[in-house]
């Protein structure tokens, strides 16, 4: 554990959210300082149940005290975000989908790398155990060279949805929302295993020059233009 923990900010207090920062508070050498919304009060009721102060973005990118940008935000106001983060020189998480289109994405990992600072999806399915597992069995060659991929997600429709699951506006849709997963398992085959974990001190600290192959170009070529 690093003698200083890694800060991290979060944009978007919403339901996504309270999840991440209920795992951070489980992560040892990390830290929730600040959170910021368009809403002071949602901004303040966040800070008060998970820490941190309550801010708004550009205040939060701006501030010392701040390594990480975790970006929960409506899909359609990721890239805007992201972009002032990396703006600032922090390192950024952005959930997924990172952004809305390819272009977009471009545009980011072009700052990220001109920033030298560590830009990712949150795609937190990489890192599990059994996808570790099964990523250095086709490292070692012991299941033989993958030829084709199968892969089907999804999740019950019944009952009460999230806001960005049914508005169009905020871009709904289970395309950007679950196909990422789906995609992933099917790139994944031919990539390298991840050496730590977003959450790490080594991955997530602002300053990072480390770029994981699916913060590339050839994530990009996978979303819309």
């Amino acid at each position: 554990m690093p003698a200083q923990p890694v800060r991290w900010g979060i944009i978007g207090p919403g339901n996504i959210a309270n999840t991440f920062a209920e795992g951070l508070a489980l992560a040892p050498g990390s830290r929730l300082v600040a959170v910021a919304s368009r809403s002071p009060d949602k901004a303040a009721a966040f800070a008060g149940r998970h820490g941190g102060r309550g801010c708004r973005a550009a205040e939060l990118c701006a501030a010392a005290d701040v390594d990480v940008v975790y970006i929960a935000t409506p899909h359609p106001q990721h890239h805007a975000a992201a972009r002032l983060a990396l703006e600032a020189g922090k390192a950024v998480l952005v959930e997924k989908p990172i952004t809305m289109n390819a272009a977009q994405l471009e545009d980011l990992i072009a700052l990220a790398a001109a920033r030298r600072v560590f830009l990712m999806e949150a795609m937190w399915s990489r890192f599990l155990p059994a996808a570790r597992q099964v990523r250095a069995w086709l490292d070692a060659g012991a299941i033989g060279e993958p030829r084709m991929v199968s892969a089907d997600f999804g999740s019950a429709a019944a009952g009460t949805r999230p806001r960005a699951c049914s508005t169009p506006r905020l871009a709904a849709g289970r395309c950007l929302m679950s196909a990422s997963m789906s995609w992933l398992s099917q790139t994944w085959s031919s990539g390298p295993t991840p050496s730590a974990s977003p959450a790490s001190p080594t991955s997530a600290r602002a300053g990072s020059t480390s770029r994981p192959p699916w913060s590339s170009a050839g994530a990009a070529a996978a979303l819309p233009r």
